[in-house]
């Protein structure tokens, strides 16, 4: 059975703050549909290297296909490694395991002006690590 989002909303509502009231199906649907949220799958990250397979026409795939099937193959080793990884933390003491992600590439200040906009340009870049063990 697939929980609606109302459900998912109740349930953290009782653990997080039991015995408080919260908003009926109703109110909830309303605030909803007045913030126009949505909900999506997010896209996946795609190396250059398939983005360019993608969009190649099929004369010039087939020539690229041994090139293509080498990077994914080079993609599954990475993940394998990084499991390994992670279990080399878990069984090891005193070894962190961290991943990293560039997340975002902010541009600032935020500007409508050309002049300024081209010549005061910094990009800031959102970069999280995170510790998967340790």
């Amino acid at each position: 059975m697939t929980k609606s989002l109302w459900d998912i909303y109740v349930e953290k509502m009782k653990v997080e703050h039991p015995g408080k009231p919260y908003a009926t199906h109703h109110q909830f649907r309303d605030i909803y549909n007045t913030l126009n949220y949505g909900v999506h799958q997010p896209k996946k990250d795609q190396c250059d290297t398939c983005v360019s397979f993608d969009n190649l026409l099929q004369t010039e795939k087939a020539k690229q296909q041994a090139a293509h099937d080498l990077n994914l193959q080079r993609k599954v080793e990475a993940r394998e490694q990084k499991e390994a990884d992670k279990q080399d933390a878990i069984n090891c003491q005193g070894v962190a395991f961290a991943c990293y992600d560039l997340q975002k590439v902010m541009h600032i200040p935020k500007c409508n002006v050309g002049r300024m906009c081209y010549l005061r340009k910094v990009t800031a870049c959102n970069f999280t690590v995170w510790a998967l063990v340790g």
